[in-house]
């Protein structure tokens, strides 16, 4: 600062000069110098001492030779000491210096102050390390304590949460407040969370670091699975994990297969490791629409059904039929009867063939159809040995035969030309038409 001078009495003046260091962030105190001067203000020439006297903090009195001539300055005092400030600034210093024993009277004086700078603004400190409370599976409460502002006022916080003690591209987000629910976190994963302020000066330093980890539940629900290599009794199951684990490894997956989808009518069930992600049915019902669905299972418990996948196993040709049963053979007519096949192949059995033969390689047989599992045979020949079997149909096609029945037609009335017998055909009419006779012998008793 530039000397400031007070008015001349006596052929002199007195001026004071003082001035501070200039404070940077960190300072706490600064340095003050204080200067008093003395000028003649004319060509008197003085050769004597005079006492002068400074009042205020560092004042003190003394006595200078006044030996000033034309216009000549002098300093008579100087005193430094140390201040101390702060973000409010420091006091202010007032100071009084006068000359006494004046020649030709008069006591020349001057007074000067000094405010003490404001020590400068710098970043805040950083807050205490944030707490995280009522923390979930997917959220934690997290709150800090304001921290000193360090001369200019908090305009805003820095909350960084991330999955790296580090903080490698960590999620961060700026607020005016001091708390914060933090959600969309994964669960069962564990966080470190911390906080820093910003003011005019810039971003303060960073807290100390939380740690938390949230909690866990059991898995989501999957997504339908999907079925491939559809056969009649098998198929194959796919699926992908959760997009939810829950927070925890999966540790099994279990799958149902029902007749229903309401899965009140379940006919196969497993279970496989978590890490599966296929399962090969057998033992499936030939052309049935059937449901199947998955479930996933974690260390907590086991998530929801996921939505069920429809699919149709393929039908197949029935199997064989029972062997035929014969029952009431007369000589050219009899009864035949039959069971269907235990398996149908997945399909309904719309009728059977029926094949009779005189041969037992059936080359010429005669196919008769009927939708019943029994028929009526006529047109038989008297005496003669032949040869059944039947076979169903279904959509998927013809069965296999079943096992060959034989049998026998009653003998009719021989007749011969010297040579040989052969059965007689014997026909009986009343008039207006004619039938087959049937010949019977009996023994007194019974008739066959």
């Amino acid at each position: 600062m530039a000397t400031t001078w007070g008015s001349t009495e006596g052929h002199l003046r007195v001026g004071i000069d003082c001035w501070t260091t200039t404070p940077t962030a960190s300072s706490t105190a600064v340095a003050v110098s204080l200067r008093v001067y003395v000028q003649c203000m004319d060509s008197w020439d003085f050769d004597d001492d005079q006492d002068f006297k400074v009042t205020g903090t560092g004042g003190g009195t003394g006595t200078f030779h006044n030996s000033l001539s034309g216009s000549s300055t002098k300093l008579i005092y100087s005193h430094d000491m140390s201040a101390s400030i702060d973000y409010d600034g420091g006091p202010t210093y007032t100071w009084t210096a006068s000359i006494s024993d004046m020649y030709n009277g008069g006591t020349p004086s001057h007074t000067r102050s000094i405010t003490l700078p404001k020590r400068p603004a710098s970043p805040p400190s950083a807050p205490a390390t944030p707490t995280a409370a009522s923390i979930t599976s997917t959220s934690a409460a997290l709150s800090w304590s304001v921290p000193a502002n360090n001369g200019a006022a908090i305009d805003s916080y820095g909350l960084w949460v991330s999955t790296s003690s580090t903080f490698p591209g960590s999620t961060y987000v700026t607020q005016t407040g001091t708390s914060r629910t933090w959600t969309g976190l994964a669960k069962g994963t564990t966080y470190y969370a911390r906080v820093n302020a910003h003011n005019a000066a810039g971003w303060g330093s960073y807290s100390g670091t939380r740690t938390f980890t949230t909690g866990t539940t059991a898995p989501g629900s999957m997504t339908a699975p999907t079925v491939g290599s559809i056969g009649a009794t098998t198929a194959s199951v796919t699926w992908s994990a959760p997009s939810d684990d829950g927070g925890k490894d999966l540790d099994l997956i279990a799958g149902q297969v029902s007749r229903n989808s309401t899965f009140t009518d379940v006919i196969l069930s497993w279970e496989s490791a978590g890490t599966d992600i296929r399962k090969d049915l057998t033992g499936l019902p030939k052309g049935a629409v059937l449901y199947v669905r998955t479930q996933a299972h974690n260390a907590v418990g086991w998530g929801a059904w996921s939505p069920s996948r429809t699919f149709t196993t393929d039908t197949t040709a029935a199997g064989a039929t029972s062997k035929p049963s014969v029952a009431s053979v007369l000589a050219t007519s009899a009864s035949v009867s039959w069971s269907a096949p235990s398996d149908t192949g997945g399909a309904s059995i719309t009728g059977y063939e029926l094949q009779r033969d005189t041969s037992s390689s059936f080359a010429a047989p005669v196919t008769a159809t009927t939708t019943n599992p029994s028929t009526s045979l006529s047109g038989l020949l008297p005496g003669t040995t032949y040869y059944l079997r039947v076979r169903a149909v279904t959509s998927a096609g013809t069965g296999g035969w079943s096992a060959t029945t034989t049998f026998t037609t009653l003998s009719g009335v021989k007749v011969g030309d010297g040579t040989r017998w052969v059965d007689a055909i014997v026909w009986v009419g009343d008039g207006s038409k004619w039938v087959l006779a049937q010949v019977k012998s009996g023994n007194g008793t019974t008739w066959k």
